[in-house]
């Protein structure tokens, strides 16, 4: 991997083993979506471009705490609209991987792409996408918000935190947004011939073998989650034996 860096506009160009080059490049806060990447996809941006910035607070489960936001840039206009879920799939593997290495810390992932460290949230994402006129995929920006600092949490999630990052946090935005887009395109510029990384997110995941309600019309019934397929679906064995498929974070209550 080569690693470039333009001081002036904080910029970082990223040679991955593929040939792919990726430009990192930070942005000032707040940054608490994925506007400005959707924006520039929508005038044409290529694939390959990342925007992180670090923020004063982590804007979820009512976490008051430094994080960072991670907006990355596809067109993945060979991937059926169908499989647009392996794209959360795989940055929830990029980004496991990633904190993993730096950090040595176990990290989980829970069903869809929420990661967890020693059971407690540490991360959540979102993708956004666009068709073209005939259906398929134009562009989809994934954005992943992580939790940096544990200076606000209460003092359990903040031992967790303290134990992920090592207290090193001035580098840590910067670090972990170039580990994350080198591995999340490893995943990616891969994806139309090799799913392996499905079964590392099987083997991540905190739902296998879990209790679950599953919506059926208006009513939920139990049932127990017996796989996840290659597509990112769950597969959820009923009372009554049955199985079913669920694509929908909407659709199951864990």
């Amino acid at each position: 991997m080569d690693h470039m860096t333009d001081s002036a506009s904080k910029r970082v160009v990223l040679s991955c083993e593929s040939g792919r080059m990726i430009i990192v490049d930070e942005q000032e806060p707040p940054c608490l979506g994925n506007a400005a990447l959707l924006t520039m996809a929508q005038e044409g941006k290529e694939e390959g471009y990342v925007l992180f910035s670090q923020l004063p607070e982590c804007p979820f489960d009512d976490c008051d705490t430094p994080g960072l936001f991670l907006s990355i840039l596809t067109r993945p206009t060979t991937l059926p609209v169908q499989e647009a879920g392996l794209l959360s799939a795989a940055a929830a593997v990029a980004a496991a991987r990633a904190i993993e290495r730096l950090s040595e810390s176990e990290i989980r992932i829970r069903w869809v792409n929420d990661l967890l460290h020693d059971g407690e949230k540490l991360g959540s994402m979102s993708i956004s996408t666009r068709l073209t006129p005939e259906g398929q995929l134009d562009y989809a920006v994934i954005g992943m918000m992580l939790c940096l600092s544990a200076e606000h949490f209460p003092p359990k999630l903040g031992d967790v935190i303290r134990r992920v990052f090592n207290g090193e946090l001035r580098e840590l935005p910067s670090r972990l947004s170039d580990a994350i887009a080198l591995e999340f395109f490893s995943i990616y510029d891969r994806l139309s011939t090799d799913r392996s990384f499905m079964e590392e997110y099987r083997e991540r995941s905190s739902v296998l073998g879990k209790r679950a309600k599953v919506l059926v019309g208006d009513t939920f019934l139990r049932g127990r989650v017996v796989d996840i397929d290659d597509h990112a679906c769950l597969t959820v064995e009923l009372r009554s034996g049955a199985q079913m498929t669920i694509a929908s974070r909407s659709e199951i209550v864990f």
